[in-house]
């Protein structure tokens, strides 16, 4: 089946390659959760690539009503009003007829602070199959570093195994499963020619060893940034085409002076201050 991927504001902080291995890191096709809608782009990027599964989203979309019924109306126009459905909070999914369902995939993205994401975590995991997912976004982001924090708290307190770490999000399972998982993400990356690194072996040619590994398991890593040229490339495997917009503007920030380009972001920013 054709791999679909939908370049546009909702999908805009959705890195191509995570949308790629959301769907095809799926171990079985019933039901994933996202913690933290926004707009919708990883729910619909699901759901337009797996057939027949249920969707849920959580996300009480404080200030953002706007937002939140723009969801809603891609939802009905898309016809997913009957497999996605949205709901405010854990306990109102769980008081929900959805109560008793299990997650193949949990993906959280909901608000940073390192109490909450732990929260989410922690409230999810109940949630997950034993052969399940849970992947946490924004792992690094720079201005949210209780990302970070809560989600290695979690990791340790739970025993679970990190075993691969793309340029935002931080993949996880249960270790019962971290050798499939880890082969089969592998055997993925290998077919659309992404580039990675595995933890470091010693070698005659160096002289000391260093480790990548958390809590002694092993992590695939990609690129932090692709460049241009990987992105054309996992385009092209993917049978995919940038829009005409995109395209420009990624052509223009190939050819860029950075100086420029980092001018051009001050001023952006100043502009947006006053």
């Amino acid at each position: 089946m054709r791999f679909k991927f939908d370049f546009n504001e909702r999908s805009l902080y959705l890195p191509l390659l995570d949308a790629y291995l959301s769907t095809k890191l799926l171990k079985n096709h019933n039901a994933v959760l996202e913690i933290g809608v926004y707009k919708g782009g990883w729910l619909f990027n699901i759901l337009n690539n797996v057939p027949n599964i249920i969707a849920i989203g959580i996300d009480p979309y404080p200030n953002l009503e706007e937002i939140r019924q723009s969801f809603i109306e891609e939802r009905d126009r898309l016809g997913y009003k009957k497999s996605l459905h949205l709901y405010a909070s854990f306990s109102d999914l769980l008081e929900s007829q959805n109560n008793n369902i299990t997650y193949d995939v949990i993906h959280c993205d909901g608000e940073h602070s390192q109490l909450q994401v732990y929260s989410d975590l922690k409230n999810s995991l109940p949630l997950l199959k034993d052969t399940g997912l849970i992947i946490i976004d924004d792992i690094f982001y720079h201005s949210y570093p209780g990302v970070t924090v809560a989600a290695f708290e979690f990791v340790r307190e739970y025993n679970l195994s990190p075993f691969l770490l793309t340029q935002k999000k931080l993949y996880i399972c249960n270790p019962i499963h971290l050798d499939y998982y880890y082969k089969k993400t592998i055997s993925i990356l290998n077919s659309i020619e992404v580039s990675f690194e595995e933890n470091q072996k010693p070698s005659s040619t160096i002289s000391y060893f260093q480790s990548n590994s958390i809590f002694g398991y092993n992590l695939i890593i990609t690129a932090e940034t692709p460049t241009i040229k990987e992105l054309k490339k996992l385009l092209s495997i993917l049978n995919l085409k940038l829009p005409l917009a995109l395209k420009s503007k990624n052509i223009i920030k190939a050819y860029t002076p950075p100086i420029i380009l980092e001018l051009c972001q001050f001023l952006r920013k100043k502009i947006n201050t006053k």
